[in-house]
Protein backbone atom coordinates (compact mmCIF):
# COMPACT_ATOMS: atom_id res chain seq x y z
CA UNK A 1 0.00 0.00 0.00
CA UNK A 2 1.67 3.11 -0.94
CA UNK A 3 1.21 6.50 0.95
CA UNK A 4 -1.19 7.74 -1.05
CA UNK A 5 -3.37 4.76 -0.52
CA UNK A 6 -2.62 5.12 3.44
CA UNK A 7 -3.91 8.75 3.65
CA UNK A 8 -6.92 7.77 1.38
CA UNK A 9 -7.84 5.13 3.63
CA UNK A 10 -7.06 7.16 6.94
CA UNK A 11 -9.69 10.01 5.52
CA UNK A 12 -11.90 7.75 4.57
CA UNK A 13 -12.32 6.54 8.52
CA UNK A 14 -12.16 9.93 9.23
CA UNK A 15 -14.91 10.52 7.11
CA UNK A 16 -16.81 7.65 8.86
CA UNK A 17 -16.06 8.89 12.26
CA UNK A 18 -17.69 12.18 11.62
CA UNK A 19 -20.42 10.64 10.24
CA UNK A 20 -21.16 8.52 12.84
CA UNK A 21 -20.87 11.29 15.49
CA UNK A 22 -23.74 13.56 13.26
CA UNK A 23 -25.78 11.21 13.46
CA UNK A 24 -25.20 10.87 17.38
CA UNK A 25 -25.88 14.18 17.57
CA UNK A 26 -28.99 14.30 15.75
CA UNK A 27 -30.68 12.15 17.54
CA UNK A 28 -29.28 13.48 20.58
CA UNK A 29 -30.61 16.88 19.65
CA UNK A 30 -34.17 15.35 18.45
CA UNK A 31 -34.46 14.26 22.23
CA UNK A 32 -33.29 17.49 23.48
CA UNK A 33 -35.91 19.15 21.17
CA UNK A 34 -38.77 16.91 22.46
CA UNK A 35 -38.05 17.23 25.63
CA UNK A 36 -37.70 20.84 25.51
CA UNK A 37 -41.43 20.90 23.52
CA UNK A 38 -42.70 19.00 26.88
CA UNK A 39 -41.21 21.05 29.31
CA UNK A 40 -42.42 24.37 27.65
CA UNK A 41 -46.21 22.67 27.82
CA UNK A 42 -45.74 22.27 31.32
CA UNK A 43 -44.79 26.25 31.60
CA UNK A 44 -47.11 27.29 29.71
CA UNK A 45 -49.88 25.18 31.49
CA UNK A 46 -48.42 26.04 34.91
CA UNK A 47 -48.79 30.02 33.70
CA UNK A 48 -52.34 30.26 32.63
CA UNK A 49 -53.42 28.37 36.33
CA UNK A 50 -51.27 31.48 37.99
CA UNK A 51 -52.79 33.74 35.73
CA UNK A 52 -56.12 32.50 36.61
CA UNK A 53 -55.53 32.30 40.45
CA UNK A 54 -54.72 35.98 39.88
CA UNK A 55 -57.81 36.91 38.64
CA UNK A 56 -59.69 34.68 41.27
CA UNK A 57 -57.83 36.63 44.24
CA UNK A 58 -58.55 39.99 42.38
CA UNK A 59 -61.95 38.82 42.04
CA UNK A 60 -62.16 38.39 46.07
CA UNK A 61 -60.86 41.57 46.60
CA UNK A 62 -57.58 39.69 48.49
CA UNK A 63 -55.32 41.33 45.79
CA UNK A 64 -54.16 44.56 44.35
CA UNK A 65 -52.52 44.55 41.57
Amino acid sequence: MNEIEKRLKILEESIEKILHENKSLKEENDILKKELAHYQEKIEKSLKKVKFLIEKLKSFGKLKI
